[in-house]
């Protein structure tokens, strides 16, 4: 069955089971916590999907033969804190 699935995020490294070819509709805050809201196969397996959160001004580590893909910014807090989500492409 195909349906919208929540997951929340912390800051740092987050790693989520993830069903796989889970489609990611949008990252946003809720209740002043980063969320990614995916469109899902429930039937289908899953896999470890790692997700990376940095605040502006955070050092954002390179190297480590790891491929990361922007994925969205969200504003919490009024907009006083704002969060960048990268999803990891490969190891």
């Amino acid at each position: 069955m195909i349906t919208i699935f929540k997951y929340t995020l912390d800051a740092g490294n987050v790693e989520l089971d993830f069903p796989v070819g889970a489609k990611i509709l949008t990252v946003a805050g809720q209740n002043d916590t980063p969320c990614i809201w995916a469109e899902v196969d429930t039937e289908a397996p899953t896999e470890k999907v790692i997700f990376e959160v940095y605040g502006t001004g955070h050092e954002i580590k390179r190297g480590m033969g790891i491929d990361r893909e922007h994925i969205g910014t969200v504003l919490l807090c009024g907009g006083s804190l704002v969060w960048h989500v990268y999803r990891w492409c490969g190891i």
